[in-house]
């Protein structure tokens, strides 16, 4: 081993990623890369011909992150490893051998997310609040989501119960990386669903604070001793004077 360090600072390797896959649309990856931990470690030196050096990148991964990879993690792995490898081009003798991508225990979506990759998601400057609901109740939150923004709360719609392609689900991921609070839009069935659960599980993870808005039914499990709100989505501009109303009063 050397003492030479790898020619390229993490933190701009990571940051020249996340932009490459910025302009490519690959917000899933963008998120990923903004909330690993990054280590690149030597694996070989050889002195001949003024040194040769062979590197590895271990990208360790929020476990919420690496579940909606893993199918294709070698894939990206091998994606990465070969834009890392145009980006050493300019420096003589160095080279990648290898990227690892790791799940990690430690906490989840911790590290901000960049605001290039979720200014489409959230108007610059207002709260940000993820709707959690069903999709038979769409058109409604939609008109709530209309009314909430009158208070400068912009509120993130998510459509749920039909299985979400992969660039829907980044989007996702994005928005509850990036959310300041969510609010459970408890209609009957709710429960019931994986996608609304798991948006639960996030925002509590987090943690963020958890709103339950309940329509008609109450709130359970580990947010069920939050004081919720209760109304009626037929009548939008009360209901949203009603959850801003709650937003103000927690700390």
């Amino acid at each position: 081993m050397s003492d030479t360090p790898f020619p390229i600072p993490t933190s701009k390797l990571l940051l020249t990623l996340s932009e490459m896959f910025r302009h490519e649309g690959r917000s899933l990856l963008v998120g990923l890369l903004s909330d690993c931990h990054a280590t690149v470690y030597e694996d070989s030196f050889d002195n001949f011909d003024g040194g040769t050096y062979t590197w590895s990148l271990s990208l360790e991964v929020p476990i919420p992150s690496f579940a909606a990879i893993r199918p294709t993690v070698s894939e990206l792995a091998e994606e990465i490893k070969s834009l890392i490898e145009l980006m050493l081009q300019p420096h003589k003798g160095h080279y990648l051998e290898q990227v690892i991508i790791t799940p990690s225990s430690k906490g989840f979506g911790s590290a901000p997310v960049p605001e290039q990759a979720v200014h489409h998601l959230w108007p610059g400057g207002e709260f940000r609040l993820f709707l959690s609901h069903l999709s038979d109740v769409q058109a409604k939150v939609s008109g709530l989501k209309k009314h909430l923004s009158t208070f400068g709360v912009s509120a993130f719609v998510a459509h749920r119960d039909v299985l979400p392609s992969k660039a829907w689900r980044s989007e996702i991921i994005l928005a509850l990386r990036s959310m300041d609070a969510l609010a459970a839009v408890l209609t009957s069935g709710f429960s019931a669903s994986d996608w609304t659960d798991q948006e639960i599980g996030w925002a509590l993870g987090r943690p963020v604070f958890v709103l339950p808005v309940a329509i008609d039914m109450d709130p359970y499990g580990f947010f069920g001793e939050i004081q919720a709100v209760r109304g009626e989505l037929d009548f939008p501009f009360a209901l949203a004077v009603k959850i801003v109303k709650a937003l103000l009063i927690n700390p």
